[in-house]
């Protein structure tokens, strides 16, 4: 039985992670466009049947969908980065920070050697965020 696509969108892999940053980069690619990016930002080669692999992969994950065309075919994202980013996260705080925020925030910024410019955009994002309560 086939789960509902929501249910099949949980996470990805990183090799997975790679080529939609790479899709989501490109909007629309073929394996081959895939493959030559993922090659140029990467410290190591992929093989084109990797990439390949991973494509039809996240297609039966729901993550992308392919178009026919001539002998191959152009794969599409089907969610925007931002939902992804935010689901990852979600399921981030609620797997390894027990459902509270307050922790990873507080992981995040631990140690961290945050510039003044990421600082005064910390504080912008916190200063809006109390402002709507």
């Amino acid at each position: 039985m086939a789960r509902p696509k929501n249910e099949q969108r949980k996470s990805l892999t990183e090799a997975e992670t790679l080529v939609m940053n790479v899709l989501w980069d490109l909007e629309s690619a073929t394996v081959h466009s895939v493959l030559e990016t993922l090659n140029d930002v990467q410290s190591k080669d992929y093989a084109y049947t990797t990439v390949s692999t991973i494509l039809r992969v996240l297609e039966k994950k729901g993550f992308v969908e392919s178009q026919k065309q001539g002998r191959g075919h152009i794969y599409l994202p089907l969610m925007k980065k931002s939902e992804y980013q935010e689901q990852a996260t979600q399921i981030l705080v609620n797997s390894v920070f027990s459902g509270e925020r307050t922790a990873l925030i507080r992981n995040l910024l631990g140690d961290a050697k945050l510039t003044e410019e990421e600082l005064a955009e910390v504080k912008a994002l916190l200063h809006s965020k109390s402002s709507m309560s």
